[in-house]
C-alpha cells in the first residue's frame, strides 16, 4: 500500500486535511486510511482511536486560534483586546470546521475536555485575556475592576460574535462588529 512510512504525524496531518475539506463529520479512520492508501487497522499502531485522533487535531486548530488571538506588541490595550476578540472571531469565519472541533464537537469527549479543547487550553485563553485587562488596568486604561470577571466577560463577547456571524448574522463585516462591541463594552471600563 503508501510508499511513506506512517507515522502519527501523517495520520494527524491527513485528518486535519480532511475536517478542513470536508467537515467534522468526514472525518473516520477509514476515511483518513483511504487518504493514506492504508488499512484503517495499520492506524492504530500510531493511534487509539478516533478520539485520539480528533484529539490531536483540535490541539492544531487550538495553535491556529492561539497564534490569532496575540495581540501585537506594541498595541494599545484597546486595540490589544480588539485584536483578541477579532482574532477569535475570524479563527471562526476562516476555520469553521476547526471552530466546530473545537467548540461545537459531536463527537465523545474525552477526560478534561469542554468541547474539543483541553481543559488547560481554556485556561490557557482565559489567562490570554486576563493579562490584557491585568495590563489595560495598570496602563491606568480602565477603571479598577476584577481581571477575572472582565476577561471572562471579554471571552464571552468573543465567543458570542462568533456564533451569531455562524448562525447567519451578516448585516454588518465582522471587523465592524468587533470594533463596535469592544468600544462599547470598553466604554464601561475606560478610567474616566
Amino acid at each position: 500500500m503508501g510508499g511513506e512510512v506512517l507515522t502519527r504525524t501523517r495520520i494527524v496531518d491527513a485528518a486535519w486535511s480532511v475536517l478542513d475539506q470536508d467537515g467534522l463529520d468526514a472525518v473516520s479512520l477509514r476515511r483518513v486510511a483511504r487518504e493514506l492508501d492504508v488499512t484503517a487497522p495499520a492506524l492504530y499502531a500510531h493511534i487509539d482511536g478516533k478520539n485520539d485522533l480528533l484529539t490531536a487535531v483540535g490541539d492544531l486548530e487550538f495553535e491556529q486560534l492561539r497564534t490569532r488571538i496575540e495581540p501585537p506588541d506594541a498595541a494599545t490595550p484597546l486595540r490589544a483586546i480588539e485584536a483578541m476578540v477579532g482574532g477569535y472571531v475570524q479563527f471562526s469565519i476562516d476555520r469553521p470546521n476547526g471552530f466546530q472541533l473545537l467548540f461545537q464537537p459531536t463527537w465523545d469527549r474525552q477526560d478534561e475536555q469542554v468541547g474539543g479543547v483541553r481543559q488547560e487550553q481554556i485556561i490557557e485563553l482565559f489567562e490570554q485575556s486576563v493579562d490584557t485587562v491585568r495590563h489595560a488596568v495598570k496602563a491606568g486604561t480602565f477603571r479598577d475592576v476584577d481581571p477575572h470577571l472582565t476577561g471572562f466577560t471579554l471571552w464571552s463577547v468573543a465567543h458570542g460574535i462568533a456564533r451569531g456571524l455562524r448562525l447567519g448574522y451578516d448585516s454588518y463585516a465582522p471587523a465592524t462588529i468587533v470594533s463596535q462591541v469592544v468600544d462599547t463594552l470598553a466604554n464601561g471600563l475606560i478610567r474616566t
